[in-house]
């Protein structure tokens, strides 16, 4: 069996190696099941592809690299392990893939010594087809195996399914792999990942047997492992439950959006003077996360290419209700397509159900979707049939359970941190005269902090241009020498249900 990565964990993953894959064996967390499960695959020799399943920045090409790196590094024995990519821009066409898979042969066969020259690619002019492509690979494995019986060649093929290949050409790879490995003796092993819950069914017979792993969000144990690592690591003196709450309330153990988050705080760290410490603004350090390049094009990417348009519906109804979520009972006039694709991003890890309240589970989606520039038109061109907007009442409304603000029924976007604090605090206080120092003790509970009449007055503004407040002030009045008041508003514990009336 592969041996455990040591511990304890001496670099950084994130400084290191952020957004690419993971490499080095000592950044994984909650991966070894896995990885055990590919080696001892390989190593009993059974004859079927492996298929790492998983959704994007789930870890699947780290986890390709990972058994890479231990294949070269093992030898069990007498084995010889050697391993090659094909890469995903050459699964295009059928031809592309089986040259890719030639060169490959060719390439890792001929680090072996002693081996002559076969001679097998050349096809003489002629186009080349599936039952030259078998007649090739058993001339380039044939002097190898005479040499070293106990050889073993590793073929890794990532994200087939990515996009841009068409269903008939991936059939008919398939259909390739199916025959190399279970109508030949060569010591041949696939390994792929895919996105999709399953491989597609061939039209030309039963489906590819293959050995399916499955790759999930990272537990607690293992988040809160990789989150205490790095904030020791780095010398953070904030509270660790802390930390790891705000990690899975944004992430969901998603590794990559993990990583996000992580990373975001090291980049504010990075940004402050030598001298001074990073300190806990989760507010600040999630606004970092939302505006880094890598959260979009990452999220943008999945979902505009995997996820369905009644799946796009869902996402973005419980994006809008998010963090309430929707509860079981308003499911009742939705059209089948749509449950269907609620209970698959369920099943994809996207989707939360817990006391009949279905909601996103990692609310990092929710925010970017918010806050997308396309979020306008994407809920305009992905309404979801039969769910109703909660009735509100009219004035401004500040629910205390999600702090999420509503000016005559329309949620208030772009309030967060010092403002929303502020905002709160005023609600709790409405009809009342709250005085400076008062809300500056609000706003900085746990800090010495004397704050200047003009970062009071920032705050202040900021609010009212999120509320839409404009002379003769509506909600938030000013009292020369006295402070502040805020009337007309309504606080909620709770959003209140639905209406589900058509």
């Amino acid at each position: 069996m592969h041996p455990k990565a040591p511990t304890p964990r001496q670099l950084s993953p994130f400084s290191r190696v952020f957004p690419a894959a993971v490499q080095h064996p000592d950044d994984f967390f909650d991966r070894e099941q896995p990885l055990e499960e590919v080696l001892h695959t390989l190593h009993i020799r059974a004859r079927q592809p492996i298929v790492l399943q998983g959704e994007r920045g789930i870890g699947k090409t780290s986890l390709l690299l990972r058994v890479e790196r231990a294949l070269a590094q093992d030898q069990w024995g007498e084995w010889r392990w050697l391993a090659f990519y094909i890469p995903p821009g050459r699964l295009d066409r059928w031809e592309h893939f089986a040259w890719e898979l030639l060169d490959g042969l060719d390439m890792v066969l001929s680090v072996l010594p002693d081996l002559p020259t076969p001679g097998a690619l050349d096809t003489q002019g002629r186009p080349l087809t599936f039952n030259h492509l078998v007649r090739l690979v058993n001339r380039l494995m044939a002097p190898a195996l005479n040499k070293n019986a106990n050889l073993g060649v590793v073929v890794m093929m990532d994200e087939i399914d990515k996009g841009g290949v068409h269903p008939d050409v991936l059939e008919k790879i398939l259909a390739s792999i199916h025959y190399l490995v279970e109508k030949t003796d060569l010591p041949l092993f696939f390994m792929m990942t895919i996105i999709a819950r399953n491989l597609p069914e061939p039209a030309w017979g039963s489906p590819l047997p293959a050995k399916l792993i499955r790759l999930t969000p990272l537990d607690a144990t293992s988040q809160a492992e990789l989150v205490t690592t790095l904030a020791r690591h780095e010398g953070w003196r904030f509270p660790e439950e802390a930390l790891c709450r705000w990690v899975d309330d944004w992430s969901g153990g998603h590794p990559y959006l993990m990583k996000l988050l992580l990373a975001a705080m090291l980049r504010v760290q990075k940004a402050l003077p030598a001298a001074e410490e990073l300190r806990w603004q989760p507010d600040l350090f999630l606004q970092r996360a939302l505006e880094m390049e890598e959260a979009g094009q990452l999220l943008e990417d999945v979902y505009t290419r995997f996820f369905s348009d009644e799946e796009k519906a869902v996402m973005l109804a419980l994006a809008e209700r998010w963090p309430q979520g929707i509860e079981g009972r308003e499911l009742d006039p939705w059209q089948e397509p749509f449950i269907r694709a609620l209970w698959g991003l369920v099943e994809r890890g996207y989707v939360s159900q817990e006391r009949g309240v279905f909601s996103l589970r990692m609310g990092f989606w929710a925010k970017w979707l918010r806050a997308w520039r396309l979020w306008p038109l994407e809920r305009a061109a992905h309404p979801l049939p039969g769910l109703h907007g909660p009735e509100l009442p009219q004035g401004l409304c500040v629910v205390r359970s999600t702090q999420r603000v509503y000016v005559d029924g329309r949620e208030v976007e772009g309030l967060g941190g010092y403002p929303m604090r502020a905002l709160l605090y005023l609600a709790e206080h409405a009809g009342q005269v709250v005085s400076r120092d008062e809300l500056v003790r609000a706003i900085y509970p746990d800090e010495f902090h004397a704050a200047t009449e003009q970062q009071i007055d920032v705050i202040i503004s900021r609010i009212r241009k999120a509320l839409g407040d404009k002379r003769p002030y509506r909600f938030l009045i000013t009292l020369r020498g006295r402070g502040f008041r805020l009337e007309k508003v309504t606080v909620l514990d709770v959003l209140p249900s639905s209406d589900q009336s058509p």
